[in-house]
């Protein structure tokens, strides 16, 4: 219910403006970028270049993650949340170090597997994505990084037998 708060007051604080957003510097060796959130692909594009975001970065409503394509790291949170048209997370192949993921709400999200090299992350929470699937190699980069995942409403993953990461990480 908070998240559903939070993305309502966002929208209806930030519609038309990027404000929250930081600016990416625009060269393609932009150090850092600051997080923010994000209501509409246009307002990512702000990311385009960045090696490293500091802070949270908080994505709704986006149908592609390429503009992100170059960040290695997050120091903070990466949230997609409720996406529509949304079916990769391609462009995040790059992304090695977030302290915590959490996708939440994601209709068509079907591939996850961009985040299969994902070397440290804390906490991952994925919840609600129907569609999602592990043939793509989701949970390849969770094995590895040694995380705490929470999983619950993903009817894709319980399809394939999948309720908590640990048998995936065995196979």
């Amino acid at each position: 219910m908070n998240r559903i708060a939070l993305y309502l007051l966002c929208t209806v604080s930030a519609a038309c403006s990027t404000t929250g957003v930081t600016k990416a510097p625009a060269t393609a060796h932009a150090p850092s970028c600051g997080g923010g959130i994000v209501l509409h692909d246009s307002e990512l594009q702000a990311y385009r270049g960045c090696r490293s975001i500091s802070g949270d970065l908080a994505l709704y409503g986006v149908s592609s993650l390429a503009p992100l394509a170059s960040v290695k790291s997050i120091d903070g949170t990466l949230t997609i949340e409720h996406t529509s048209r949304l079916y990769t997370l391609a462009g995040l192949e790059q992304l090695r170090h977030v302290n915590r993921l959490e996708v939440h709400h994601n209709a068509s999200l079907i591939n996850a597997g961009a985040l299969s090299k994902l070397e440290h992350v804390q906490h991952v929470s994925v919840t609600h994505n129907a569609r999602l699937t592990t043939r793509y190699g989701f949970f390849d980069g969770m094995s590895r990084a040694g995380v705490d995942v929470e999983l619950s409403h993903n009817s894709g993953l319980v399809a394939e037998g999948v309720t908590a990461p640990t048998p995936v990480a065995a196979r």
